[in-house]
């Protein structure tokens, strides 16, 4: 299943020799961050992937604040029908956009959602996102900074096809998942459940 899901999305790099936590000293958490008012809470360090909108910062749990990525178990029909763990290459995906490099995460300090985890948007420095055929290239949707990369990696997720705008809470990535829609990007390639779906119909059994 594994084997799928990394022909689906392959991608890892080495992370650049100044790339640490640091990288995000200077930077002013309103300068284009998306970051709602009033969100105070902060987090940057080396992130562990868990799923396609979870990581793991600081010891922290931290669920990707307004999209909804396909769950770990989810399959899904690529091109030709073909099934997949979509749940699984939604976790590679975000694996691979992140690698070693550093996190930084913004979220409310009372946002936690059912499970106890923080909510947030997060960046990363010096991303890599593949193109809709696999071909490494760094084509993460970013903004400059004085010596970096930043891409906001809610949006990334979205905008590459491997996670939904999660319109019940927000419908700040509403546009990206319109784009991701119509370049038939990572799971809207193919056939899918919303994981919200999903999860509705997992229960029912």
């Amino acid at each position: 299943m594994r084997a799928i899901a990394l022909a689906f999305c392959l991608a890892m790099v080495s992370s650049p020799a100044a790339a640490g936590e640091n990288v995000f000293s200077d930077l002013i958490p309103d300068q284009g961050l998306g970051k709602p008012d009033g969100w105070t809470w902060k987090a940057t360090g080396q992130a562990e992937v868990i799923d396609g909108d979870t990581i793991r910062l600081r010891g922290v749990k931290i669920r990707l604040w307004g999209i909804d990525a396909p769950e770990m178990k989810q399959m899904c029909e690529g091109p030709g029908g073909v099934p997949y763990g979509c749940g699984v290459a939604a976790k590679v995906y975000l694996e691979g956009m992140i690698g070693q490099n550093p996190v930084a995460c913004f979220g409310d300090d009372k946002g936690t959602d059912l499970y106890g985890r923080q909510l947030a948007i997060c960046h990363v420095a010096n991303p890599v996102c593949l193109e809709p055929d696999g071909t490494t290239r760094n084509v993460c949707l970013s903004e400059p900074g004085p010596s970096w990369s930043l891409a906001n990696i809610n949006a990334n997720m979205v905008h590459f096809g491997w996670a939904l705008a999660y319109r019940q809470y927000s419908k700040a990535y509403v546009g990206y998942e319109a784009t991701a829609r119509d370049e038939r990007r990572g799971i809207w390639a193919g056939r899918f459940d919303a994981p919200w779906k999903w999860r509705k119909n997992k229960l029912k059994i």
